[in-house]
């Protein structure tokens, strides 16, 4: 199969810069929707189906029996001004595809036209899911599940561009990828006094430089040092004023690690040492633990197709298997909780990371993850 021949990377490029300049926040991607739906109908072939208000689902059948995969890609972006200056920057005020959605987006429509072309080769059925709101808990990956649409799936394939790594790099591995994501917030109550006199009031500035300086052993000296785990404050907010030791303060932050097991005992610890450092220094305090995504755990037999996959597109020396997981988070983890799935890491080139205000991805990487996806299905449908 020459997939040169079957891609057109002119579409790919021409979809990415349309929905890199109109991108739309998670759960309201109606036009990103409405755009996905215009291009998959002029393929003409397909069943297309809105199993939300926001997502778009796209069938091929080949009428051969064979097994049913699913591809994936994410259609929102984030709340972020773009700083990068290109003829496609975004037109929307305070939005941007600065993660590479659109990437994966208009590679994944690049690789149904192709694989719609070369339909007569394939047997089973093919389902392309352009999936909502993955940046936003509860995301959309459970809520697309939640309608049943991919009960029929035997397998499921998604991937994401990644900075930082050279174009024509494909990374993957088996076991947990990427990490759990929870979030804390901590509304703390002391007891306000002038500057000078804290001998009569609660300081939170000093009971929260003892708090953080604890929790911060949790990972350190009680999570075995080959498990990845981060615990990190992000966020804190004490007083407003140099001459007032405040009566309020809030502290917020993230937990992320890459087993179950673990997650368990970090939430433990972390409130242990909190009930503990606040009821030494008599502060009151209120604690949110969401729950956020968790990892994405790759089948090994998908990881071996992948990788197979990989390899027929980039060659043994720009296939790598990583021996550690990311510590990012995704919803594909949805996926991968109820299917056999992979997940793989395309080369964006080194340029600013994913979530920075000038992310830039070469457009060469648009034409591997395209060739990713066509080149695993015809491996596993090819009659």
């Amino acid at each position: 199969m020459k997939l040169n021949e079957i891609i057109n990377i002119d579409h790919v490029i021409k979809w990415r810069q349309y929905l890199h300049q109109n991108p739309e926040l998670s759960f309201h991607e109606d036009n990103t929707a409405q755009y996905i739906r215009g291009v998959l109908t002029s393929f003409k072939v397909l069943d297309i189906i809105n199993p939300t208000k926001t997502s778009v689902v796209a069938v091929l059948d080949t009428k051969v029996p064979g097994p049913t995969i699913a591809l994936r890609a994410d259609i929102d972006a984030l709340a972020m001004q773009e700083r990068l200056d290109v003829d496609y920057k975004s037109k929307n005020d305070g939005i941007a595809h600065t993660c590479g959605h659109d990437t994966h987006t208009a590679m994944l429509l690049g690789a149904c036209e192709a694989l719609v072309s070369i339909s007569d080769q394939l047997k089973g059925k093919i389902k392309f899911v352009f999936q909502h709101a993955e940046e936003v808990l509860p995301g959309g990956a459970q809520e697309i599940i939640a309608t049943g649409i991919l009960d029929d799936i035997d397998e499921i394939y998604g991937l994401h561009v990644i900075t930082g790594v050279p174009v024509g790099m494909i990374k993957s591995k088996p076991g947990p990828i990427t990490a759990s994501s929870d979030t804390f917030k901590i509304n703390l109550y002391g007891k306000g006094t002038h500057g000078a006199q804290p001998d009569k009031g609660i300081d939170l500035a000093v009971v929260c430089a003892e708090f953080i300086n604890n929790i911060q052993t949790i990972v350190a000296r009680n999570v075995v040092s080959t498990t990845p785990a981060v615990v990190t404050i992000a966020q804190i907010n004490i007083g407003t004023t140099a001459n007032i030791i405040a009566d309020s303060g809030y502290i917020a932050g993230t937990i992320r690690n890459v087993d179950q097991k673990t997650r368990e005992f970090i939430h433990k610890r972390f409130k242990d040492i909190l009930e503990h450092t606040m009821k030494m220094h008599d502060v009151n305090y209120d604690l949110e633990l969401i729950l956020g995504y968790s990892p994405v755990v790759v089948d090994m037999h998908c990881f071996e197709v992948a990788k197979k996959a990989a390899i027929d597109i980039v060659g043994d020396h720009n296939f790598e298997e990583m021996k550690y997981a990311l510590m990012n988070s995704e919803d594909f983890s949805a996926y991968t909780n109820i299917k056999k799935g992979c997940y793989s890491i395309i080369g964006g080139g080194m340029n600013p990371n994913n979530h920075h205000p000038e992310f830039f991805i070469d457009e060469e990487a648009l034409l591997i993850g395209t060739k990713l996806h066509v080149q695993t299905i015809y491996n596993i449908l090819h009659k």
